[in-house]
């Protein structure tokens, strides 16, 4: 089973709308964390049919299982910690996050964690003719048009819409550290423990 995870406190989204019919082409779940500020249900005349989507009010949020869906601020990002407890409950194979205003490309599909194709940012030294293999990648980072992957300076600054030449994955060398953030991202299993996001500190920091 796969599941994509969000928080909102919104009414469903023209995204959301775009996500849940790619879901719906690959039997998938979609797991909604809710806020004090959102809506009492998730609901949408436009949803296709055939995606499950388990919305968490924060009513149901404070009543499950998880002892930090008590300790989570209210009106914060950070409820989408109670959403990725909740699919991996579930029993979820891997997960996509995302978020409610981030619309999947047209040739969005399934990832495997088995990256064959990549391309390798190859450090000095290591020879050139090294051969890159199979590699499991557990966490897997898309790119998200326009400016969700670039910082706030950029936006002060420059600030114009753009989007990322299509291209073939790139893997990072062992020793290598990259940021990545909740946009568009891949995680499997081995990483879940990763996914924590810190839940009493400014987000614009």
């Amino acid at each position: 089973m796969f599941a994509a995870v969000i928080t909102t406190i919104q009414e469903p989204t023209r995204a959301v709308v775009k996500l849940v019919q790619k879901l719906a082409d690959c039997g998938g779940l979609l797991v909604v964390a809710g806020d004090k500020k959102g809506p009492a249900h998730f609901r949408s005349r436009h949803f296709a049919e055939g995606c499950r989507i388990d919305f968490l009010s924060l009513t149901d949020q404070q009543a499950s299982e998880f002892e930090l869906t008590r300790k989570l601020p209210v009106d914060s990002y950070s409820r989408k910690n109670v959403a990725y407890l909740h699919a991996i409950a579930a029993g979820v194979d891997f997960l996509y996050e995302t978020d409610d205003d981030n619309a999947p490309l047209d040739s969005w599909q399934l990832r495997s964690e088995s990256v064959a194709a990549a391309r390798s940012e190859v450090r000095s030294d290591v020879p050139e003719t090294r051969m890159v293999g199979a590699v499991g990648s557990p966490i897997q980072q898309g790119l998200a048009n326009g400016s969700p992957d670039v910082d706030a300076v950029w936006r002060l600054i420059l600030d114009r819409n753009f989007a990322f030449s299509d291209g073939t994955p790139v893997v990072l060398e062992a020793g290598n550290w990259c940021p990545f953030n909740t946009q568009s991202t891949w995680w499997w299993p081995i990483a879940y423990p990763l996914l924590y996001l810190p839940s009493y500190c400014s987000f614009r920091t």
